[in-house]
C-alpha cells in the first residue's frame, strides 16, 4: 500500500492591522477583516488594507448578508453591529429572546 502526502500552499494575501480576525468576502469578492486589538474594520484591495471604520470595541467576526450588508460581532459592545453605507455603525442585536448576550473571552453567547 502506498501513501501519498499532499501539501496545501498557503498564500499571504495582505499584511497589516493589529490582530486581524473574521475574514469575509463581500458579494463582489472583496476581502474584509477586523482588527481585534484596535477595533478597526478593513477592506483589502490589491494586497493593501484600507481603513473603513472602527467599532470602538473588540470586533471578533464579520459576515455579509444577501444584500451585501456587513455585520460585526463585537464582544466589547456585547452586540452585533451593522456597518451602513455611510460607514456609520448601528447596533442591530443586543439580546436573544430578551436575554442579554454574555461574553466569554472571544465570543458572545446567551
Amino acid at each position: 500500500m502506498s501513501s501519498s502526502s499532499s501539501s496545501t500552499a498557503i498564500t499571504e494575501i495582505v499584511k497589516g492591522g493589529k490582530g486581524l480576525a473574521g475574514p469575509a468576502f463581500d458579494g463582489s469578492g472583496r476581502l474584509h477583516c477586523v482588527g481585534i486589538v484596535d477595533g478597526r474594520i478593513y477592506i483589502e484591495e490589491t494586497n493593501v488594507l484600507h481603513f473603513v471604520g472602527e467599532t470602538g470595541g473588540t470586533p471578533m467576526n464579520i459576515c455579509f448578508d444577501h444584500l451585501n450588508s456587513l455585520y460585526i460581532c463585537d464582544v466589547a459592545h456585547t452586540a452585533i453591529l451593522l456597518l451602513k453605507d455611510d460607514n456609520s455603525l448601528h447596533s442591530v442585536v443586543q439580546d436573544y429572546e430578551g436575554k442579554a448576550f454574555k461574553v466569554s473571552k472571544d465570543y458572545l453567547y446567551i
